[in-house]
């Protein structure tokens, strides 16, 4: 089975809520022996998806899954990180045109288990946010795991492997554990990202043009970086600053970076006397962020920094 079968099935779902669907459980099949954070991340993801949908499900840990009758055509059944199918990575050649994955940056890099199945099912879980959640957690699972990079947290993950030539019941107890803490991380992430994804259409289309200087929302931001569809707008528009409700109180203001991840773009400095002013009770030492206790202070610090330069 394809996750865009069950996707589909979702969407005509949603879109007659009043028709009731026959009971459904999907078997999550993936390979056993020692685990690697690519599939048990791929699991937690797949748990919390079928969660969401209130679908029944049971993970089977199997490294022969065809002899067992488990593939790509199996009813019910998404088969990952093993089989040769949709959602593995293993394959050679023209066989592994589906990994392939191209990057920002225009380089070519490759999928692995959990990318492929992130791929399909991101879009629909998070529309408008989807490859941020990839860029930032997902990304490295799948670089490591197809031997371009190593990163902690795949390291750590490995750690919980028992030790070799255990049993499989002590191999399975160990995978289920991480599973189980893999999870909870990300239930933690996606919850955080369900209100943003929920509020970023709003504030993307809510954005006023006040000034040249700056572009005001009276949305509280996590982060500005969290809405790069806005943050290309005021790019376009050569607008250098967001000013944002702080969750301190007051108000924020933070440079929109030109160039991504250059967070000192507009500035070469603040004006000493700006940190000398009354009601200004931040600024970064790097320049791209300060708060005020009042929306009309943090104006009038970007006002005169804009002017300075």
């Amino acid at each position: 089975m394809k996750l865009t079968e069950l996707i589909t099935m979702l969407v005509a779902e949603q879109d007659q809520p009043n028709q009731k669907r026959a009971p459904l459980k999907i078997k999550l099949v993936t390979h056993a022996g020692r685990f690697h954070s690519d599939e048990v991340t791929a699991t937690a993801v797949l748990e919390l998806f079928l969660d969401q949908h209130g679908i029944d499900y049971e993970v089977i840990r199997d490294s022969f899954p065809a002899k067992s009758g488990y593939t790509d055509e199996s009813p019910d059944t998404i088969v990952y990180d093993i089989g040769l199918g949709s959602y593995d990575h293993h394959q050679h050649g023209n066989y592994a045109m589906h990994c392939r994955r191209l990057d920002p940056d225009g380089k070519i890099g490759k999928y692995a288990a959990v990318g492929l199945i992130w791929k399909e099912i991101g879009p629909f879980m998070f529309p408008s946010l989807w490859s941020e959640i990839y860029d930032l957690y997902i990304k490295d699972i799948d670089d490591h795991d197809n031997g371009e990079k190593g990163n902690q947290y795949s390291r750590m993950i490995a750690l919980f492997n028992p030790q070799p030539g255990s049993d499989k019941y002590t191999e399975n107890k160990a995978f289920f554990e991480m599973v189980k803490a893999v999870k909870a991380i990300f239930k933690k992430v996606f919850e955080s990202y369900n209100y943003l994804d929920q509020q970023y259409g709003v504030i993307a289309l809510g954005l006023s043009f006040n000034d040249e200087d700056y572009i005001m929302t009276d949305d509280f931001l996590f982060t500005v970086k969290e809405y790069p569809a806005a943050r290309s707008w005021c790019r376009n528009h050569d607008i250098p600053f967001y000013i944002y409700p702080s969750s301190r109180t007051g108000y924020c203001f933070e440079t929109i970076s030109i160039v991504p991840g250059d967070m000192k773009n507009h500035l070469r400095d603040i004006p000493k006397e700006v940190r000398e002013w009354e009601g200004v009770n931040f600024l970064h030492p790097t320049c791209f962020l300060g708060a005020a206790d009042t929306k009309q202070r943090a104006i009038e610090v970007v006002e005169k920094i804009c002017r300075e330069f």
